[in-house]
């Protein structure tokens, strides 16, 4: 019974309402300050750790009572954005206390797949997980030490991007129905607000410091939130389809985005809001409602473009550059970039250092455990030592085998959109296209989570599910046709006995 209460749309959207609500009473009184002096850390308090312990205990109440994933996925999402402001934080999440609220969070997540349990089937994206599982479970083979891939933070990495994501897809994949996109859909959305709304709390908050230093106040979780932006980006595109009001959140995402000061949201973002724009405005349907919308997207392109020329030359001085007049735009363009990249910074570094790294080991590469550039990077606790760009970190760490088992997973993850072309299908696609150009100067997708799980979520859905395999079925397929061959073999050694 209440289950059925709440898949109704009036609780579905009562409760998003209040969820974010929560999540953002948490931001106001969980942060102390900004210290802009101290490389743009947020300062956080007591009651931001309590809330996320809220949160946490929301998310295990909503696995028990509700059939759907996504009713779960959603206070747990908002935890992932209110985390990004908990810096170097692994004790306090390790904790008593927050063992203390994990322990009913594990319970219930076993309750619900006992509960709810569904038969367990794949899909056509499983395979290129099994690439990718083969790929790092067998990274720095030959080469890394056994004190770095059995280290704790190796384990949690080699795990959770392998055999771990494995089992999460199976679990996520036996749970899609009819209405489970949906649900992402408006989780994604909300959380694309939420990141927006936390970077734009920095600037009120800190007005001052803004005029004071004139200049982005980049906040250190600047990278993170503009990683979750851009995966939200495509979604109020999908409600425009229904409420034109709702693609005034496309701007105000794409604003909070610039003002973070990510120089990889800037211009990653740029491209990926130019990308939909257009893709958007060439997959609305024909009559007046999809008139109407390329009128506005594509008249939202060229407003947008024609701003960026204008004030182009001012954005020559967040480079260091100078805004001469006269000075040519391409010539700006160049000091920008100039300004944002420069040869002794860490990824450039890093990807140097790739190169040596790949020539040691060439098959399996040296491993994502391998701590032996800790001289350019070191992580804060918990994380490891990633290159923070895609390409290297694939290259680098996982050596042929990973090139060709993450290439793998790319053309099949794009196979599934094409077969299954869908603007809902389309949406979950752009999506994942923004987690994947973030992740070419920052690590993304090999984060286990959230990042490499809600990839795996996508295309869980996108999958035809006239075309999965349910496993038990299989196998009492396959131990039928082994008992078949055995008989028929007992029989034709029986049958040449007699003879």
């Amino acid at each position: 019974m209440l289950d059925k209460y709440i898949k109704t749309k009036a609780f579905s959207y009562i409760y998003s309402i209040v969820l974010l609500a929560i999540a953002v009473c948490i931001i106001l009184v969980g942060w102390d300050g900004f210290g802009g002096d101290t490389g743009g850390i947020i300062l956080v308090n007591d009651h931001m750790y309590t809330g996320i312990q809220i949160l946490v205990l929301i998310t295990a109440v909503m696995l028990v009572v509700s059939s759907r994933l996504t009713d779960a996925m959603q206070p747990a999402m908002m935890i992932v954005v209110l985390a990004t402001a908990c810096y170097n934080s692994a004790d306090e999440f390790t904790s008593p206390s927050f063992i203390w609220v994990a322990i009913p969070a594990l319970l219930a997540v076993i309750f619900h797949f006992i509960k709810y349990r569904k038969p367990f089937r794949i899909g056509k994206s499983f395979w290129g997980l099994c690439a990718v599982t083969a790929a790092v479970t067998l990274g720095g083979l030959g080469s890394i030490s056994a004190s770095d891939y059995f280290g704790g933070s190796s384990m949690f990495y080699v795990l959770g991007l392998g055999i771990g994501m494995v089992a999460f897809y199976i679990l996520v994949k036996s749970q899609v129905d009819s209405d489970t996109p949906q649900g992402v859909v408006r989780v994604m959305y909300l959380v694309g607000m939420l990141a927006a709304f936390s970077i734009l709390w920095v600037y009120v908050s800190n007005w001052d410091v803004f005029l004071r230093r004139g200049t982005f106040l980049r906040p250190q979780f600047a990278n993170n939130l503009s990683t979750l932006i851009m995966m939200a980006m495509p979604f109020p595109l999908l409600y425009s389809s229904k409420r034109y009001v709702d693609f005034i959140s496309l701007p105000i995402m794409y604003a909070a985005m610039v003002f973070s000061g990510s120089r990889a949201g800037l211009l990653m973002g740029t491209v990926e809001l130019i990308v939909l724009l257009i893709v958007y405005s060439a997959a609305y349907q024909k009559g007046v409602g999809g008139i109407v919308r390329r009128v506005i997207f594509l008249g939202t392109l060229v407003a947008f473009l024609g701003a960026v020329w204008y004030v182009l030359p001012r954005l020559a001085t967040l480079g260091g550059a100078s805004a001469e007049e006269g000075m040519s735009r391409i010539d700006i363009v160049k000091q920008v970039f100039d300004g944002f990249i420069s040869s002794g910074e860490t990824r450039v570094q890093l990807l140097e250092r790739m190169k040596g790294d790949f020539a040691s080991n060439p098959v399996f590469g040296v491993g994502l455990g391998y701590t032996g550039n800790s001289d350019i990077y070191s992580p804060v606790k918990g994380a490891m030592n990633w290159y923070h760009m895609w390409v290297p970190q694939v290259v680098g760490s996982l050596g042929i085998v990973g090139i060709l088992a993450y290439g793998y997973q790319l053309v099949y993850r794009a196979a599934i959109f094409v077969k299954n072309r869908s603007l809902m299908n389309l949406t979950l696609f752009m999506s994942y296209v923004g987690l994947w150009m973030m992740s070419q100067v920052n690590p993304g997708e090999f984060c286990p989570a959230p990042y490499a799980m809600l990839a795996v979520t996508y295309f869980a859905f996108m999958e035809n599910p006239d075309e999965d395999i349910f496993l038990v079925e299989k196998f009492e397929a396959i131990k039928a046709s082994f008992k078949n061959r055995r008989a028929s073999a007992r029989t034709a050694e029986m049958n040449k006995n007699d003879k």
